[in-house]
């Protein structure tokens, strides 16, 4: 199963998992790079809180560990 490494918008890195509207709102590239393992890149728990998502296990040394609500 491939997992997103990272995210670039219009040639820019995203540093976290939201593209807006105003982003491609306009046309433009999005292009994702996929990797085969669990990327720390979209699993903040901090970002997934602030999305809505309650995070109830985390265990930073597995990333599999981790689920979402």
């Amino acid at each position: 199963m491939p997992y997103v490494k990272l995210v670039e918008v219009n040639g820019v890195i995203l540093d976290k998992p939201i593209i807006t509207h105003d982003q491609i709102a306009g046309g433009g590239i999005v292009v994702f790079t996929m990797s085969s393992t669990i990327e720390e890149w979209g699993n903040d728990p901090e970002v997934l809180q602030s999305l809505g998502f309650r995070v109830v296990r985390l265990l930073k040394r597995d990333m599999r560990s981790m689920s979402y609500v």
